[in-house]
């Protein structure tokens, strides 16, 4: 499915994949972990990697993909962006560090949207435009909103449309796939401020 919704993403501005289970904690060690079993973006990345294409992943679950982080690593292609949750008892506790292609962004327990849009503003959307890439993978995770039962960030509905009209503004293709999310009334309600910004 993700392959097959991949072969047109370069003639839409948003092509949006409501996968589950979420796929960034897994990783090519073959442990699952956080729920996850497969890395659909990851696939997505080789997949455009084949096409020639210079792709970037953001990742904006609340939580750190360290399975996507970890195979981004193995490979000598690829970009990878995440603004997550760190600190005691944030699950997975990794996150902290950045690299040459790996921009880690990790915010204190219960931090909101002032925090969060500054990292996003004043180093995330620099870091994607400096990599000038041909399309952006989306790590659509909606579990930073603060209903959001396993949330360690406090965004807001609004918060996802304000993101959309970012991602927009980037005049980029945008390959989004579902990751968290785990309070159906808030996840239904922020994915639809998302995608509403591309209409």
């Amino acid at each position: 499915m993700i392959l097959q919704a991949a072969e047109g993403a370069m003639q839409r501005q948003l092509t949006l994949c409501l996968s589950r289970p979420p796929g960034h904690h897994a990783c090519s060690d073959k442990k699952r972990k956080g729920f996850c079993h497969l890395n659909f973006v990851i696939d997505a990345l080789d997949f455009f990697h084949g096409k020639g294409l210079r792709a970037v992943i953001v990742d904006i679950d609340a939580h750190h993909g360290d399975g996507t982080e970890h195979d981004i690593l193995e490979r000598d292609y690829g970009f990878y962006a995440s603004i997550h949750g760190f600190g005691p008892n944030v699950y997975p506790g990794t996150g902290a560090t950045s690299s040459d292609r790996i921009l880690n962004l990790p915010l204190t327990k219960d931090s909101g949207e002032s925090e969060w849009f500054a990292a996003w503003n004043q180093k995330l959307i620099p870091f994607v435009k400096a990599i000038g890439p041909d399309i952006l993978l989306l790590s659509c995770g909606l579990d930073a909103h603060e209903q959001d039962i396993l949330a360690p960030l406090k965004l807001t509905t609004s918060s996802y449309n304000q993101i959309g009209r970012d991602l927009k503004s980037l005049n980029l293709p945008v390959f989004a796939i579902l990751e968290g999310g785990y309070c159906l009334p808030v996840l239904g309600e922020s994915m639809k401020g998302l995608v509403a910004a591309f209409l």
